[in-house]
């Protein structure tokens, strides 16, 4: 008898779990710690974005030790035969904004700034078939360690603590080829890492 009743409200259950989620139609790229693959690699339309942390040695890494400098890598590369153009509007104020990983604290983004010259020239990011923009930033400023432009940075953050932390890009890119406006959007790249 109670078997029966069990069965009568599991699907009570689920109605409710069901509703009580918000649906989200964007596509989760997600590495932690301990994954096999420490890198993001995405291609669409002749487009091939790449978001990674990187070491002081320049490599791959969700594993750094305190008093390390993390370098936040995103870079763009045109694999279609056409020159691209790209508005630099998807830099947003959430662009390399770390948050620690349980509490959601926001912990700040390295760079505090986009073009930091005054000039009336257009904001793009030109690329020629297969030329590729490299957007690396480091949350140390360090002689040896600047970002990379149109990137740039006033002042330097503390070192991290120990703990975990996440930090995500909701992708609202677009980009003309050939004078047609193209869009990547609806599109998350997430990479947890921890200091240790």
């Amino acid at each position: 008898m109670k078997t029966n009743k069990l069965l009568l409200m599991i699907p009570f259950f689920l109605l409710i779990l069901d509703g009580g989620c918000e649906k989200n139609n964007d596509l989760l790229w997600e590495i932690s710690p301990g994954s096999e693959i420490q890198d993001i690699n995405y291609k669409e339309n002749g487009i091939n974005i790449h978001f990674c942390l990187l070491n002081e040695e320049g490599e791959s890494t969700t594993s750094f030790s305190v008093k390390e400098n993390i370098i936040f890598s995103f870079s763009i590369e045109n694999n279609s035969d056409n020159n691209i153009s790209i508005p630099t509007d998807f830099i947003d104020s959430t662009f390399y904004r770390v948050y620690e990983k349980y509490e959601n604290t926001d912990l700040g983004k390295p760079w505090s700034g986009l073009w930091c010259e005054y000039s009336m020239t257009d904001k793009r990011i030109e690329l020629v078939p297969s030329g590729t923009k490299h957007l690396n930033c480091p949350w140390i400023l360090i002689d040896g360690q600047q970002p990379d432009y149109p990137l740039c940075m006033s002042e330097s953050k503390d070192y991290l603590p120990i703990g975990e932390y996440y930090t995500a890009i909701q992708l609202k890119f677009k980009y003309y080829q050939e004078k047609e406006l193209k869009t990547i959007d609806n599109v998350v790249f997430k990479i947890n890492f921890k200091i240790q």
